[in-house]
């Protein structure tokens, strides 16, 4: 099993696995969002965008980026802790963190092929999000069923 922090990289060492990736012809998924109090919810979404393809790649926002979506009171967790915690998850193969207020650099790659983009909808928190299901992703590729 690996360990939580060799699954945490850089945007550039992101594109270099990506590509990898994309030449074994895996199905790469990205999720991202801010994460600073884990929660279930979290889990089911994680768990159920790794369901849309072979590699689960997680952007978690940066402590600058989330004090300016959330507030002076944010974050509760500092970004490493955050990003250690998500990497921890099972259904997670790699972390990055960003510092802009959306992922930039996902929903570009999202319209090519083998790449799926999947976001979490806060109302969705209080059940669970369908296993195959894709109305929070979006890409080129339709779900595996």
């Amino acid at each position: 099993m690996r360990s939580s922090e060799s699954k945490i990289v850089s945007q550039q060492k992101l594109k270099s696995l990506v590509a990898d990736h994309k030449k074994r012809g895996h199905k790469v998924v990205f999720a991202n969002g801010g994460f600073d109090v884990l929660h279930v919810g979290h889990v089911r979404y994680l768990e159920a965008a790794r369901q849309h393809g072979d590699v689960l790649i997680v952007a978690v926002n940066s402590d600058v980026s989330l004090r300016t979506l959330k507030g002076p009171a944010r974050p509760v967790l500092d970004e490493a802790a955050r990003a250690r915690l998500v990497a921890a998850l099972r259904a997670v193969d790699y972390v990055v963190i960003f510092s802009e207020p959306t992922v930039g650099f996902a929903p570009r790659r999202s319209r090519q092929r083998n790449r799926l983009l999947c976001r979490y909808r806060a109302r969705a928190r209080h059940r669970s999000i369908p296993r195959h299901s894709n109305r929070h992703c979006r890409g080129s590729q339709k779900p595996l069923h």
